[in-house]
C-alpha cells in the first residue's frame, strides 16, 4: 500500500501498478496523473448533479 499526501488515499498495489502505467503511457509522472483523473471525475459529478432534474 501507498499513501498519496496530497490527496490522503491509499491505493493497493494492483491499482497503483495500474496508474502508473497509464501514467507512463500518457508521459506523466504519477501524481500528475492522479490529480488530473481526480480532478476529471469531480468535473463529471458536477455534471451529472446540473443534469438531473429538481
Amino acid at each position: 500500500m501507498k499513501t498519496y499526501p496530497m490527496l490522503s488515499f491509499r491505493c493497493d498495489d494492483k491499482l497503483l501498478k495500474q496508474i502508473r502505467k497509464e501514467a507512463k503511457r500518457r508521459d506523466m509522472n504519477t501524481s500528475e496523473f492522479i490529480k488530473e483523473a481526480v480532478t476529471f471525475h469531480l468535473q463529471n459529478i458536477a455534471e451529472v448533479r446540473t443534469m438531473q432534474p429538481q
